[in-house]
């Protein structure tokens, strides 16, 4: 068999696929950093990492005002609510009372100033008829 020149092991060339051993800290490919602009970028994750992290808390925040708001507005809501079922309660205990002073005052009879008299009179006169009536008992026994 024929090989090609590719494959023969004096072909290749060690030295074009050379790879550095990276160790922390070495240089980056393509360029280096200072530390100044590495402190920078640093910086500046750190920022944005922040700033998002203030955006979810003021998020929250807001969540939780507007759950605090609702719930208020219910609980007021409700106040109101049994506020008007108590003065509907009360309007209508006080109509039927005053129905039942209505019906009481229909079905009872009112003395009027010539009734009182009247009254008066009778009384007087029935308690004449009875002392006449205990003399004559006590004069014919």
């Amino acid at each position: 068999m024929a090989f090609s020149t590719a494959f023969q092991r004096s072909a290749f060339q060690v030295s074009a696929f050379q790879i550095a051993a990276f160790s922390p800290g070495g240089r980056i490919a393509g360029g280096q950093f200072s530390r100044g602009k590495w402190r920078e970028l640093q910086e500046r994750f750190a920022r944005e990492d922040d700033d998002k992290r203030r955006l979810h808390l003021l998020k929250k925040l807001k969540e939780q005002e507007a759950a605090r708001v609702a719930a208020e507005q219910r609980q007021a809501e409700v106040i109101a609510r049994r506020q008007a079922e108590d003065a509907l309660a009360k309007v209508l205990a006080d109509h039927l009372a005053m129905l039942g002073a209505q019906q009481a005052l229909q079905g009872a009879q009112i003395p009027g100033p010539d009734m009182a008299l009247t009254a008066a009179a009778e009384r007087a006169r029935l308690l004449q008829e009875d002392e006449e009536e205990t003399i004559a008992l006590l004069l014919l026994s």
